[in-house]
């Protein structure tokens, strides 16, 4: 019987999650030595694996100076990697540049990690800022490492790692010969991961975190696309989970809605999630407003994530941008956002709408995203 792919791919950073959580124990973790776990958590997160309860605890204690340290400390070395010359003949195989390559992805699962830390705190702006200049040093080192290398040659140099998905080496060029095997083959990690997918179902667990993340969606949509029995069990999945009002993200919403081979009960892109108004007891006071916040997730093809704040009065999208920081514009219904100040999410909020509203983000050039989205009172009986 072959192995499940996601825990194939899956067992070392399970491993290490198990290694961070076992190190908590001992006491807190050294600022100074903060990189690491992190790391390891932006490698669980970028896998959508779920974070151990203990783990998330600690995540949740990480000060604004602590992270401050840990990014201020990574900008810095980054600013002192050193890099071929462009044009200085195969490169290929220098190891300099693969210890780049490979601490690069790495800073990448750190960055990942931060951004899980800060997206719940909404009053403090200090971690996003210092955030914002981290990866405003990437973008330079991804010019530079660009211009060096393809992005099959990045996914070579990268191993085992590749199975993370490089995004931040999406827009290196599909450059021929320059990956160190013949043009028009793909790497052997490339071969190998294509092969593991082709092996088996996605296991529950990534159904779980596609559904919450858009997590390994190429990947389990693809299968879906393959097996019509698994797009059953997909989108029953799915069903499932908002039925149970778990968050669900757009990127699964979107395949849902699309989904013919099982009816749906419920329009996936209907929120019914508006709480409902109370009045404080023999009074007409309002008690205080009930919030509910849902995760979006990622809107592809544009490079940021969102989420939905709703009270019984007012819908709120918060939109945060990616590594690129190229979102240009956010409108939800007729209501468009103010461009936020560095490292703040967009934000736009709107009075619950009794009709259908469209969510458009823009991001540079062309690239948008637009889905039409409606809202509705909570079902008190679900």
């Amino acid at each position: 019987m072959r192995a499940d792919p996601m825990d194939v791919v899956a067992r070392e950073p399970r491993v290490a999650l198990a290694g961070v959580e076992d190190a908590l124990r001992g006491g807190p973790v050294p600022a100074a030595l903060l990189a690491a776990p992190l790391a390891v958590v932006g490698d669980a997160l970028r896998l959508g694996l779920e974070l151990p309860r203990a783990i998330r605890k600690w995540m949740e204690k990480l000060s604004v100076p602590e992270l401050r340290e840990v990014l201020s400390a990574l900008a810095a070395e980054i600013v002192a990697w050193s890099l071929p010359e462009v044009g200085a003949g195969d490169v290929a195989d220098d190891a300099g540049l693969a210890f780049v390559v490979r601490r690069r992805d790495q800073v990448e699962s750190v960055a990942c990690a931060v951004r899980r830390v800060v997206l719940p705190r909404s009053t403090s702006l200090a971690e996003r800022v210092e955030l914002a200049a981290l990866e405003a040093v990437l973008r330079g080192i991804d010019g530079r490492l660009g211009a060096l290398l393809s992005r099959p040659a990045v996914v070579r140099l990268l191993g085992a790692r590749a199975a993370l998905g490089p995004a931040w080496a999406d827009g290196f060029a599909e450059r021929g010969g320059d990956s160190g095997e013949p043009e028009g083959t793909t790497t052997a990690s490339a071969a190998a991961w294509a092969e593991a997918v082709r092996s088996g179902a996605p296991c529950d667990e990534a159904v779980t975190a596609y559904a919450q993340s858009g997590a390994l969606a190429r990947y389990v949509e693809g299968f879906a696309a393959e097996d019509a029995d698994f797009a059953v069990e997909l989108a029953a999945s799915i069903d499932g989970l908002i039925e149970a009002r778990e968050d669900v993200g757009l990127v699964a919403r979107r395949w849902r809605k699309r989904c013919t081979t099982l009816p749906a009960a419920r329009d996936p892109l209907r929120l019914a999630e508006i709480p409902a108004l109370s009045l404080a007891a023999s009074t007409t006071v309002e008690s205080p407003v009930a919030r509910r916040a849902i995760r979006l997730g990622p809107l592809a093809p544009v490079d940021a994530e969102a989420r939905l704040l709703l009270t019984p009065r007012e819908v709120s999208v918060q939109v945060f941008e990616g590594r690129d920081g190229a979102v240009q514009s956010v409108q939800l219904g007729a209501s468009v956002a103010h461009r936020p100040a560095a490292g703040a999410p967009w934000v736009v909020t709107i009075a619950v709408p009794e009709d259908a509203v469209s969510l458009r983000v823009a991001g540079e050039g062309d690239i948008e995203f637009v889905e039409t989205l409606s809202f509705g009172p909570e079902d008190s009986s679900r």
